[in-house]
């Protein structure tokens, strides 16, 4: 039986650094979302309706979902995060359906990344 590979073993024995083994991604959404995912988080979360899922599907590189507790908060926070640029801006929502609207206010955080 052959042994398993590992692209982060491969990497280390080359003498990569571990972060630059992951596929390059120019834009990334990551969306708060305080219930449990399986595998196919967005697609399998009951919380986000459908226009949404689609949304987050044609709107980024990569679209995540993060979780800061299991509580549900007031409010939603989206990060934008544009690798090329180096730029990162956050915005509240008061439920997902916002994310299909105009930015609008968004927070820069700079130096972020």
């Amino acid at each position: 039986m052959s042994e398993r590979f590992f692209c982060s073993q491969a990497s280390r024995a080359h003498g990569e650094a571990i972060y630059g083994t992951v596929a390059r991604v120019q834009t990334w959404i990551l969306l708060e979302y305080p219930n449990v995912w399986r595998r196919r988080a967005i697609d399998d979360s009951r919380l986000l309706p459908e226009p949404v899922k689609r949304h987050l599907d044609s709107a980024a590189d990569r679209a995540l979902l993060i979780r800061h507790s299991h509580r549900h908060a007031p409010e939603i926070r989206c990060f934008h995060i544009d690798s090329v640029a180096g730029t990162t801006s956050v915005r509240s929502l008061k439920h997902y359906e916002q994310l299909m609207e105009p930015a609008g206010e968004a927070r820069t955080l700079d130096g972020l990344l």
